[in-house]
């Protein structure tokens, strides 16, 4: 699973990043910037990871680990189902996935 996010870097401004799910792992590799290193995230060292859909293609993503928060959204998903299949089998109840406004 390779899909495109966008993750926040401070006020208004964000960094285009390819997220991947591996096994026991999340590895997000830069899109365009190859001076920016990719980020591995182990599952030991998750707390959580939530996934907001707001529709159909759009929806907002947080990262929690043991040192950082990651936030950002996603570019597009075609596949809401097929996501909370994958990151809900990996990750368990580290993986939080809710579908609307609410």
């Amino acid at each position: 699973m390779n899909l495109e996010i966008k993750l926040k870097a401070g006020f208004f401004k964000t960094q285009d990043y390819y997220l991947t799910l591996e096994a026991e792992r999340i590895i997000l590799n830069p899109r365009d910037d190859a001076a920016r290193e990719r980020l591995v995230i182990e599952e030991k060292e998750l707390k959580s990871f939530s996934i907001i859909a707001r529709n159909y293609d759009t929806g907002e993503l947080e990262i929690i680990t043991d040192n950082n928060i990651y936030t950002g959204s996603f570019s597009s998903c075609t596949d809401w189902e097929e996501l909370f299949r994958g990151f809900a089998q990996e990750f368990g109840d580290k993986f939080i996935f809710r579908h609307g406004n609410g």
